[in-house]
């Protein structure tokens, strides 16, 4: 997937090759052929990143944008973002929102990724870090 990344324009040299291994991992069930790839960068770099106009319409709803406030300040009360600690943080979410599984997770799936549909988030968030949701989760929010 290596010259993919650097067709795109990515330069990779400074990232940790497991980090790597860890996004691959994560990316592999969402592809057929490996140019798919280049849809999902955005999801881990940011010099890709962007709110698809699907999710960007998604993320007007009143309900969905409460949403992301809601998980904001869950996550700004939290510590770091581990694959061990996200079953705990997704609960307090439930709680905090009232809302679950589709209706809590595509928000989120918006806000953070920028897209309606790819890998799963669950094994996403660890690799992306709570310094980064935070501030994509931000920028959902002032999207007009």
């Amino acid at each position: 997937m290596i010259p993919y990344l650097e067709k795109a324009g990515l330069n990779i040299s400074h990232i940790n090759r497991n980090h790597l291994n860890q996004i691959f991992e994560v990316l592999k069930d969402n592809l057929v052929v490996l140019s798919q790839i280049e849809e999902y960068l955005g999801i881990f770099f940011d010099e890709k990143f962007i709110f698809e106009e699907e999710a960007r319409t998604f993320l007007m709803d009143s309900k969905n944008r409460e949403t992301l406030r809601n998980a904001l300040g869950v996550l700004e009360a939290s510590s770091e973002i581990t694959a061990e600690a996200l079953p705990s943080l997704l609960s307090q979410l439930e709680k905090k929102t009232g809302r679950k599984g589709k209706n809590l997770f595509a928000p989120l799936r918006a806000g953070i990724t920028g897209k309606m549909i790819g890998p799963e988030l669950t094994k996403t968030l660890p690799l992306l870090g709570k310094k980064r949701i935070m501030k994509r989760l931000k920028m959902a929010l002032a999207l007009s």
